[in-house]
């Protein structure tokens, strides 16, 4: 699942996805990745140069 949470901190479903497991990813841990858009707010006001620009 990919969710994003509106400026009120309400979390939205962006995608669902799944498939069933082979016998050998039965053994994996869960986990959960948790990340925030810094990166794509500093590409919207920076002043890109040389390659990054492309």
């Amino acid at each position: 699942m990919l969710a994003q949470k509106d400026n009120i901190r309400k979390e939205y479903v962006v995608v669902y996805t799944s498939w069933a497991l082979i016998a050998s990813e039965t053994n994996y841990n869960p986990f959960v990745v948790v990340t925030d858009h810094a990166v794509l707010k500093w590409l919207q006001t920076a002043a890109l140069t040389g390659h990054m620009a492309y």
